[in-house]
């Protein structure tokens, strides 16, 4: 199984409704409970370090969670999710632009 790294990058509410690092996040979690375990402990300790100990700043968080080399189906995945909610003003210019 080849392993990449990715970053999301995105102005949440211009293309996708949302935030797109929360939903990464919860789709990193989903993923690879089962997948990579090793993975799933690192972003699982990470995320409760920001959210119930406060000991990681929001820079520090995200940084951790990109620094991390995912699986190439967790990523492929991923896009296949955020791309069924795309938001309707982006897709009417995609539509539009195909014409």
């Amino acid at each position: 199984m080849r392993k990449q790294r990715v970053l999301i990058v995105d102005f949440d509410g211009t293309y996708i409704r949302g935030n797109s690092f929360r939903m990464w996040v919860y789709h990193i979690l989903k993923k690879t409970l089962i997948l990579r375990f090793d993975i799933f402990l690192k972003v699982f300790f990470a995320t409760f370090r920001r959210k119930v100990m406060k000991s990681l700043s929001h820079v520090e968080y995200k940084e951790l969670i990109d620094s991390l080399a995912y699986p190439t189906c967790i990523i492929d995945d991923f896009f296949c999710l955020i791309s069924e909610d795309v938001s309707s003003s982006v897709y009417k210019e995609i539509e539009k632009a195909k014409e």
